[in-house]
């Protein structure tokens, strides 16, 4: 299904206001996902390798990161890990787009500490759909936790929840 007019603007509306990190060595596709985010009224930067994306990232955190998995330099799952080690990244939703769609490379992706794996070609529609479940907030029922909350942490607010809900 293909979004246009009214219900794009609709659609898109949660991910306005949003600075976004486009990574990947292909010029075209870094063109391409730049323009679908641009479209949905996203701020985007863009970078040609892991290396020069890390750099980016560390002079301004982006709301979300959109990177390839196989580039030059520093591959996507690498730029993934150094991403989650430092401390003023670590919470930033990292989406890997890849052309390699083979078992073992969204597991590899998710263990590097990707959140989401998508294929390339890529839809527009998906793209979005999936940068508004991270940036979107709670408006549409995603409830985001900090990836290092502890367990406690969790448990605590589910049954504070819990204890508001009305019994059956």
């Amino acid at each position: 299904m293909s979004l246009t007019g009214r219900f794009w603007r609709e659609y898109v509306r949660y991910v306005e206001s949003r600075y976004a990190l486009v990574v990947d060595d292909d010029a075209d596709s870094r063109e391409l996902f730049t323009m679908f985010l641009e479209h949905a009224g996203a701020e985007v930067a863009s970078a040609r390798d892991g290396v020069d994306a890390l750099a980016a990232a560390h002079a301004r955190p982006p709301d979300i990161v959109v990177t390839d998995l196989a580039m030059p330099r520093m591959d996507g799952l690498e730029l993934a890990h150094r991403l989650r080690a430092h401390p003023a990244t670590r919470h930033v939703p990292i989406i890997a787009v890849t052309g390699h769609a083979v078992m073992d490379v969204p597991r590899r992706a998710r263990l590097a500490g990707c959140d989401a794996v998508l294929v390339k070609p890529c839809d527009p529609d998906k793209l979005i759909s999936t940068v508004r479940t991270f940036v979107g907030g709670r408006r549409h029922g995603v409830r985001r936790v900090r990836r290092d909350a502890t367990v406690r942490q969790v448990e605590r607010r589910s049954a504070r929840a819990d204890r508001r809900r009305p019994p059956r």
